[in-house]
């Protein structure tokens, strides 16, 4: 299983987020676009795919249909769904996941996806297909956000979960809540690479093609101020990472890499050398986690 989980500091100074703005007169909702075109556009630190939509179309620039709630920056140009989930973001960063009725009104920024796999920590994921997949999820007490991709779909590197098992690793990462996203081919997360291009975290499979990303209708982008680089300092133990800005799990079989801004300030685009860690085990096919470890 190849999973990458990307974990944002809700409460850190300079974190902001962008939903894909609407466009504006002309048709449907969104102009179609790949996930990692959507970071460079934007300037985002991180970037992953979010809602439903239609047409799936092979051309960006697209127009193109966002099938649930979107709002980005305070623009609510699509409605909720009558029977998924959505995540809503506040202009100060207060994160919630809500079922229908949806309440919107102090959403900044929001997106709407298919059904919960967390409920208060309950697992309400099912045993269904195994696809590629992407959620979001909080914690408990509301301070991380965790967007989640986990590759499917590719014999031999990584085959997908089902909903109950892609629950089974938000709960392990730390979500108490969470939101099954759009997945399947659309699912990619993209990061900065600190020098103005951008890198596929996962191995996206649109159209049945390892690598190939898909033109999607809207995304969530995470913005994280670059921090200053510390002094030189002699070689020593790491602390590892205290709560820092923005943290990513890379997990190839069950591994954690942490990326983002650390404890000791360590600068986004030079965070790729933080550890690593075991977060869990695969056993037939399914995920158990690790309960040594926890994000």
């Amino acid at each position: 299983m190849k999973v990458n989980a990307l974990r944002v500091h809700l409460r850190e100074p300079g974190i902001a987020f962008l939903v894909t703005p609407s466009n504006g007169e002309a048709p449907l909702d969104t102009t179609g676009t790949w996930t990692s075109t959507f970071l460079l556009a934007y300037n985002c630190q991180v970037a992953v795919n979010a809602s439903p939509f239609a047409p799936v179309v092979q051309r960006p620039h697209t127009p193109q249909d966002v099938l649930g709630l979107s709002v980005s920056r305070g623009d609510r140009y699509s409605p909720p769904n009558n029977t998924y989930g959505v995540l809503l973001i506040s202009k100060d960063n207060k994160a919630w996941i809500a079922t229908p009725p949806i309440n919107a009104n102090d959403a900044y920024n929001a997106i709407g996806g298919f059904r919960l796999l967390l409920q208060g920590g309950k697992n309400v994921g099912k045993d269904d297909v195994r696809h590629p997949r992407t959620a979001a999820g909080l914690s408990r007490d509301g301070r991380f956000l965790y967007l989640v991709v986990l590759d499917g779909r590719q014999k031999g590197y990584s085959e997908g979960a089902t909903t109950a098992e892609t629950a089974e690793w938000m709960k392990s990462l730390g979500a108490w809540d969470a939101l099954n996203l759009d997945g399947g081919g659309s699912t990619a997360m993209a990061i900065s690479d600190g020098h103005g291009g951008a890198r596929l975290l996962n191995r996206p499979i649109d159209l049945g093609i390892p690598g190939k990303e898909r033109v999607v209708a809207n995304h969530l982008g995470v913005f994280a101020q670059p921090l200053p680089q510390p002094p030189e300092r002699t070689s020593r133990p790491s602390r590892g990472p205290s709560p820092g800005t923005v943290h990513s799990v890379d997990s190839r079989p069950s591994t954690m890499t942490t990326i983002g801004p650390s404890g000791h300030k360590v600068p986004f685009s030079r965070a790729t050398r933080v550890r690593r860690s075991r977060v869990g085990t695969a056993t037939c096919g399914s995920y158990r986690p690790d309960p040594s470890c926890r994000s």
